[in-house]
This record gives C-alpha cells, sequence and structure tokens, in this order.
C-alpha cells in the first residue's frame, strides 16, 4: 500500500474499532449513541465523540481530568501511546513512528480485524463498512445449507440467487452471509451470518431499518415473495419451484422504511410489473408472523384501506377496529379485524356489514372502537360486536394461535405500479424451512400438492 497522509489515514481508519483491536474494552454501562467510552489496562478512560458525516472520531483521556493533553484524532491517540502500547524505533521521528503503526493496522489481512458481534453495540454510529469482512461468493457445496438446512445445491445454484449468498470465515467458523440492500437494490448496507448451533447475527452498523435482501431480479416479475429471512425464500422455491419469482427478506419483523425500501426498487423495475403480478408473503406460522403479514398487506394496500389488529385488555374485552375502505363513495366495503380473549382471530372483508337496525351508523367512521364477545351457536363460533348497546353478530371461524389469512384479493397501487393481489402464505410448519426439512426426512406429502393459501382449522 501506498504511504498515505495523516488526513487520508484518519479518514480510513476508525478510532473505536482500532482502539478495540489494540485492547481497549467498551465500557456499555456507560457508553451512549453518540459517546462511547473505552477503558484500557493502563486505567486509560477514553470518551469519543463522532464529529462528521465521515464518522471521524475525537477522544479525550478523562482518567486525566479536563485538562489532559491526551486528546485528539487517531494520529493523537497514537503518538501519545508510542513507546507505551505501541512500539518505538529510536532511528525515526515520534510522528515516523505513527505512521508506521498506522500503516501496519491498515496491512493487516481483513479477516484478522473482525471483532466479535457483541464487542461494539450497533446502536453506536458509523457507517456499515463491507469491505471489512472479505466476503466470498458461494460456489460449491455448503454444510450448513446443504445438510443442517435441508437445501438442495441445485436450489442454491439457480441464476436468481447468484451472487446473493456468500460465505465469511471467522475465528475458524465458515458462515453463510445475506446482505442487506438499499434502494437501488446494488448498495450493500449490513449483513447477516448464519451458522449451525449460532442465532442469526447481524454485521456491525447494518442497516436494519431500511436494509432487505433480494434475489436477482427476473426479467418479469410475476410474483413479489416477502419474508423474514432468505433461508425461508430459498427454501419455499425448492417447495414451490417457479419462475419470475423475485424474493424478499426483511431478515424478522418489517418495517415501514425496509417496504419503502422494497416499493422504491419495484418502482425502479416497473416496466417487469404488470396488473397480474402478485404479492405472497410467507411468513412465520404464528402469532407474529401473520401479524407480519398484515402488516405488509396494510402497506401495500389502497388508499383509505387499513388493517389492524390489537390485544387483550386482561379484562376480557377486545377492543376491535373496524375501517372503512373507501368512505368517500357509495362503496361500503369494510375490513373488520377481530382479535379475541382466548388468543382467536380473523380477518374478512364485507362488501357491506348488514345489522337489524339501519340506525347503526357508526360503522362508516374511522377507528370506532367497540367491546365483543364470542358464543358458539350450534357448533360455530359467533362473534357479537356491542357498538352503542347494540348487537351485530358476525359468524367467524375459531383458529388456533394465529390469524386468519385473507382470501380477498387486495386492490393496490403506487405511483407506477399495479398490484392486483397480495395473498399470505402459510407454512405446515413453523416456516418454509421447517416445511422443507420435513418433507425430505419424513417424505410428508400433502393431500395438496398446491401451495396453502389458509390455515387448516
Amino acid at each position: 500500500m501506498a504511504n498515505l497522509s495523516f488526513i487520508e489515514l484518519e479518514q480510513k481508519i476508525n478510532l473505536l474499532e482500532f482502539a478495540i483491536y489494540n485492547g481497549y474494552n467498551l465500557d456499555k454501562s456507560k457508553s451512549t449513541r453518540r459517546n462511547p467510552v473505552l477503558k484500557g489496562g493502563n486505567g486509560d478512560v477514553l470518551v469519543l465523540k463522532h464529529t462528521d458525516q465521515n464518522h471521524t472520531a475525537r477522544y479525550f483521556n478523562a482518567s486525566e481530568g479536563s485538562n489532559t493533553t491526551d486528546r485528539g484524532n487517531v494520529i493523537e491517540f497514537v503518538k501519545h501511546r508510542i513507546g507505551s502500547l505501541f512500539p518505538s524505533s529510536a532511528n525515526l521521528s515520534i510522528y515516523a513512528n505513527v505512521n508506521k503503526v498506522l500503516h501496519e493496522y491498515l496491512n493487516i489481512p481483513l479477516e484478522q480485524k473482525q471483532y466479535d458481534f457483541n464487542k461494539i453495540p450497533d446502536n453506536l454510529i458509523k457507517e456499515f463498512d463491507v469491505n471489512l469482512y472479505g466476503l466470498k461468493k458461494l460456489n460449491t457445496t455448503n454444510e450448513y445449507l446443504n445438510k443442517i438446512r435441508g437445501i438442495s445445491q441445485e436450489t442454491i445454484n439457480q441464476e436468481v440467487f447468484k451472487n446473493r449468498i456468500f460465505l465469511n470465515n471467522y475465528k475458524g467458523k465458515e458462515y453463510v452471509v445475506f446482505p442487506f440492500y438499499g434502494n437501488d437494490n446494488k448498495t450493500i448496507c449490513g449483513l447477516n451470518f448464519k451458522a449451525e448451533n449460532e442465532q442469526s447475527k447481524n454485521a456491525l452498523y447494518s442497516d436494519k431499518l431500511k436494509g432487505v435482501w433480494t434475489s436477482k431480479i427476473p426479467d418479469k416479475i410475476e410474483t413479489v415473495f416477502i419474508c423474514e429471512h432468505p433461508i425461508d425464500a430459498i427454501s419455499y422455491s425448492e417447495l414451490y419451484p417457479s419462475n419470475n419469482t423475485l424474493f424478499v427478506s426483511t431478515f424478522g419483523r418489517p418495517n415501514d422504511d425496509q417496504l419503502s425500501t422494497l416499493t422504491n426498487i419495484l418502482e425502479a423495475n416497473a416496466t417487469k410489473i404488470n396488473s397480474n403480478t402478485i404479492f405472497k408473503t410467507g411468513f412465520d406460522n404464528d402469532f407474529s408472523g401473520q401479524s407480519f403479514a398484515l402488516q405488509n398487506a396494510n402497506f401495500f394496500s389502497i388508499g383509505n384501506y387499513f388493517l389492524t389488529h390489537v390485544v387483550d385488555n386482561n379484562k376480557g374485552i377486545v377492543s376491535l377496529n373496524i375501517y372503512n375502505t373507501d368512505k368517500l363513495s357509495n362503496n361500503e366495503k369494510q375490513m373488520l379485524h377481530i382479535n379475541t380473549t382466548d388468543g382467536f382471530s380473523c380477518s374478512k372483508i364485507f362488501d357491506k356489514i348488514n345489522t337489524k337496525d339501519n340506525n347503526v351508523n357508526t360503522f362508516t367512521e374511522c377507528a370506532s372502537q367497540f367491546k365483543i364477545d364470542v358464543e358458539n351457536k350450534l357448533g360455530r363460533e359467533v362473534v357479537n360486536i356491542k357498538i352503542d348497546d347494540k348487537k351485530l353478530s358476525v359468524e367467524a371461524a375459531k383458529i388456533p394461535q394465529v390469524m386468519k389469512v385473507l382470501n380477498e384479493s387486495f386492490n393496490t397501487n403506487f405511483d407506477k405500479l399495479q398490484v392486483t393481489k397480495i395473498v399470505p402464505m402459510i407454512p405446515t410448519f413453523k416456516d418454509f424451512n421447517e416445511d422443507l426439512k420435513n418433507k425430505k426426512s419424513f417424505d410428508i406429502k400433502p393431500d395438496n400438492k398446491n401451495e396453502r393459501t389458509k390455515i387448516k382449522l
């Protein structure tokens, strides 16, 4: 590497990481979002402050009091420790020694400069740097994906997943790595690591708020499949092979910024989408997973079309939110989402809510709250909705643990897109990877080879 100026060295070397690499420890109890505190074995207490958009930092040694001269940037940090923490060459000047230390650090192989995932909290400000991780392409068989996750190499080698799955060696262990992509679907703004017997981990400073993983964008997008983790998407593609699908992962609970990122990606590829394009969600088969599905439907649905779910208030009464989908017209379609005290819930679209009392007009008001109870009539669950002492009965199926998926088409539109269907897909087991493993391990053959669009009652 050519010699760099001190200004260039300061911009390339993150002071927080450099200090930790050289033996300082982060004091999590005293660190704040903008001011990490580091402790050295010699009694140093360093307080750091990020100063600009490039996240260069300044520090001062709080253990020496407010008048300390041990303060400044990474150059000053090394200068004050030449001959103690850092070696000193007698034939070099103090700044030549500093220059030598910093250039030697930059020349250390990337994999040796990786840090324990939990050593620096994610909430300390710094931009994500993908170059730190030395990613390798996944070109051969992989024990974790093939043997632990049950995904065939043929599936992994599909063009749709090419250059979207990587490998990383850390402390002698191989990790499968899935990138977070930004609005342009090219810039990597984070990494997710998976390995046997370890919980999923994100790289330092990954932009989980906005980044999403996607497969390669096909020439024609017939389906957009949104799920929690790329492994779910890859498993689904093996269970239900199809062409022209864009797979998307939000790495857990989706948020509106991530869905906005997806919207930007889709709008940039609007010519590949038509009115027959279908959105599918493939979240986990549990209460949280299906609430994620409703959240996605809510985000991508039209205008005044709102979905919601509510939780038990511990008093045996559950609020019910009813939203008018088009209150400005004569179309009085309504969305009901009912979540009962027993954990049963359902969602259904009614063309019109009929009551015996025509004076019950509060249904046309947004977010009106009502009291409900559930009773059994001739073996069917009936939800009684009480509005101003008037009772309306709505028939609802009893579904254990999870929300009933919407089996209606959602009319959705973007500025440049026309998407007409959102279909929640529900795995038989916990998630689609569990479905895949069970199918291979136990040769489970579903009654219907088609994809499940509903939970069995």
